[in-house]
């Protein structure tokens, strides 16, 4: 179940995301960020810190073999 919150110019605000099977809810907020062209000249991201991830779980890895190395984007 996903809710959107909007501002008065009908701009997203926060994303709220209930974990399945769970009463949990992750609220995602939006960040803004000032990039510099120049001393005078400016600019500003706005976005939502999403990353997408995978995950193992030891049941998962104990049949399987893994012939390749996974690299790691950080």
């Amino acid at each position: 179940m996903t809710f959107l919150t909007f501002n008065v110019n009908k701009i997203i605000t926060s994303i709220t995301i209930k974990v399945l099977c769970t009463n949990i809810y992750l609220i995602l907020s939006r960040w803004t960020l000032q990039y510099k062209y120049t001393y005078e000249a400016c600019y500003y991201k706005t976005s939502f810190p999403i990353v997408l991830t995978y995950v193992i779980i030891v049941h998962k890895t104990q049949g399987p073999t893994i012939t390749s190395k996974v690299p790691c984007p950080c």
